[in-house]
C-alpha cells in the first residue's frame, strides 16, 4: 500500500495533538483509499463533502498537518477563461499577479477571491506522487479545454 507512510503520519499527528476522533478516522480512512489521482490537488472544502465532515474543521487540519510537515499547501492559480489550472506556487510570495494560460493563450489577473484555490498534497516525505499520473491529468485537462 502505498499511501501508508502517509496514513501512519495522519493518526500519529492527530492522535498526539488529540483532534477529533471522528474527523481523524475519516481522514486516515480517505487517505488509506486514495491513490494519486486524489492526493495529487486536495481541496479540502471539497472534499469535506464527499467524507461529510465540517469543512472549517478540516481545513484547520489540514493547516495543523501541513505545519507538521505531512502535506505541503499550493496556492493554485486558474485561469480566468477556462478554469485550469494555470500555474502553482508553494508560497504566495513567490506568485505574481499576472498569470498566463497556455491553454487559452491568455494573459490573466489573479485575485484572491476569484481565482486562486488552496489545495494540498503529500509531503514528499510521506508520499510520492507519480510522475506519469501528474502527467496524464494535464492531458486530461488540455483534452476538457
Amino acid at each position: 500500500m502505498k499511501s501508508r507512510n502517509l496514513v501512519r503520519a495522519i493518526e500519529r499527528h492527530l492522535q498526539e495533538h488529540g483532534s477529533d476522533s471522528r474527523l481523524s478516522g475519516e481522514i486516515a480512512r480517505w487517505a488509506r483509499r486514495s491513490g494519486d489521482p486524489e492526493l495529487a490537488r486536495i481541496n479540502a472544502f471539497a472534499l469535506a463533502g464527499d467524507l461529510r465532515v465540517d469543512p472549517k474543521q478540516l481545513l484547520e487540519t489540514f493547516v495543523a498537518l501541513t505545519h507538521a510537515g505531512i502535506f505541503d499547501l499550493n496556492w493554485d492559480f486558474h485561469c480566468t477563461e477556462c478554469n485550469a489550472v494555470a500555474g502553482t506556487h508553494r508560497h504566495l510570495d513567490r506568485a505574481t499577479a499576472e498569470s498566463h494560460c497556455p491553454l487559452c493563450d491568455v494573459d490573466f489577473r489573479n485575485d484572491l477571491n476569484h481565482n486562486v484555490e488552496i489545495t494540498f498534497t503529500p509531503s514528499t516525505r510521506y508520499y510520492s506522487l507519480s510522475k506519469r499520473n501528474l502527467d496524464e491529468q494535464t492531458v486530461r485537462t488540455v483534452a476538457l479545454h
